[in-house]
């Protein structure tokens, strides 16, 4: 297995579990490459190239994103694994990879359990097409994802999100949204927010109560509009039980093509970091990503 590390993961802080799987794998003589990765794009080259089947992320989301989007691209087949050393795991959750015990994340990897399940590939303008296994946001998320990703280090995750949201709804403007979903068009004026979900935990704590599951073959676009600041911001607990998708407030639907342009132009996140600007287009490929999560994984 080829190991594709982020150095700088949870601020730096992910060192000390880096040294603890070298050693254990060492010590149970388990054949690895390592290699560090010196930005996202460099750890899906890394990914892409590797001569090993099971290439292993080592980071957090947006790590995870990167290797798996070099997997996908590889000319080899290819399994991805996860030893988690980030701060939001998202993704983990979701795919019940153990995120807290490093002993039992790396357990999971080498017992060696392997699923396939959906990923997004997803196009926006100012940005080659890419993958992303968690979900998308366009408007908010990208403001909160910069704010937390340029502040967690000081502020903690939790608190670095929880303050870039409250920010990002004092700063936000409402847009008009031009959707097509399963190729039925549809226009929602006063938007003040879009998610284009596969997984249902958003970020650090945020998430909705869906029925998705990591090979269902469906994606959920959720839009929140003609909501005021302060509307918004009593919200905002409800997104952390999960309750804000019961919301009749917000549109809900599952599809498995999404296409948006927005008036005016709205930024993209995806996987915990920004990615370009609206117009996008998001599809849906059900059980192309062969990935090592728990074996009795509901």
């Amino acid at each position: 297995m080829r190991l594709i590390v982020n150095p700088t993961s949870r601020a730096g802080r992910g060192r000390d579990r880096r040294a603890y799987w070298t050693r254990e794998l060492q010590r149970r003589q388990i054949p690895f490459a390592i290699a560090e990765s010196l930005s996202e794009g460099h750890a899906a080259e890394l990914a892409r190239d590797a001569h090993e089947p099971v290439v292993v992320a080592v980071g957090g989301d947006g790590t995870i994103n990167a290797v798996m989007n070099g997997v996908l691209a590889s000319t080899r087949p290819k399994t991805l694994g996860v030893l988690y050393a980030g701060t939001s795991p998202d993704f983990c959750r979701f795919h019940r990879i153990p995120f807290s015990d490093p002993a039992a994340a790396l357990n999971v990897l080498l017992a060696g359990h392997v699923r396939t399940v959906d990923v997004a590939k997803i196009s926006c303008a100012d940005t080659p097409p890419a993958h992303f296994a968690c979900g998308c946001n366009v408007g908010l998320g990208a403001r909160v994802a910069a704010f937390a990703n340029a502040h967690r280090r000081h502020l903690g995750d939790a608190a670095g999100t929880a303050l870039g949201l409250l920010l990002a709804v004092g700063a936000h403007r409402r847009f008009t949204a031009h959707l097509d979903l399963d190729g039925s068009p549809l226009t929602l004026s006063e938007v003040n927010h879009i998610l284009i979900l596969k997984n249902p935990h958003i970020a650090s704590g945020l998430k909705l109560n869906l029925p998705l599951t990591p090979d269902d073959g469906a994606l959920s676009v959720l839009a929140l509009h003609h909501l005021s600041r302060m509307a918004l911001l009593r919200l905002i607990p409800d997104f952390y039980s999960g309750r804000a998708a019961d919301n009749p407030a917000i549109f809900r639907r599952n599809c498995r093509t999404v296409k948006l342009t927005t008036e005016p132009r709205q930024a993209v996140e995806f996987d915990g970091d920004p990615h370009g600007a609206t117009p996008l287009a998001a599809e849906l490929r059900p059980r192309v990503l062969k990935l090592i999560c728990e074996a009795n994984h509901a």
